[in-house]
């Protein structure tokens, strides 16, 4: 059985956190022109679509929690390395704990400029579900 590449992953995973997004949402939005300098930096994705400033925040590992990555990734190391990230990557960090795509939508922070993403709702606009698409 084949892994679905990293992207389909991790929108699959926000799909399943109950949140309002859609794999086929997101995919379409994030092929958009409109999505325009998307900037990725640990633990946060920043973009422009459509004119608007839209971002995505994830938990971050701590130092302790790096130091437990680091001996978890030691069997991939060397393809990791070679800038390969394995299909097994999220087991090896699972089994220490650390889970690689966010396991609650706590997790995970989203917000935009346009202010239809959150509220008592917790709707997600077209903007953000690009931003996703996109990465």
């Amino acid at each position: 059985m084949s892994v679905p590449p990293w992207s389909e992953r991790f929108l699959a995973r926000l799909e399943s956190l109950g949140i309002g997004l859609f794999i086929d949402q997101m995919r379409e939005a994030g092929g958009s022109a409109q999505v325009r300098e998307v900037s990725v930096a640990p633990g946060s994705a920043r973009a422009r679509v459509g004119g608007v400033d839209v971002w995505a925040d994830l938990t971050v590992f701590d130092a302790e929690q790096w130091g437990r990555a680091e001996e978890a990734l030691g069997p991939v190391r060397h393809r990791l390395l070679a800038d390969e990230l394995p299909p097994d990557v999220d087991a090896l960090l699972a089994r220490a704990g650390l889970p690689l795509l966010p396991a609650r939508a706590t997790e995970l922070t989203l917000d935009c400029a346009c202010g239809r993403t959150g509220g008592p709702n917790g709707a997600v606009c077209r903007h953000v579900a690009a931003l996703l698409g996109a990465l």
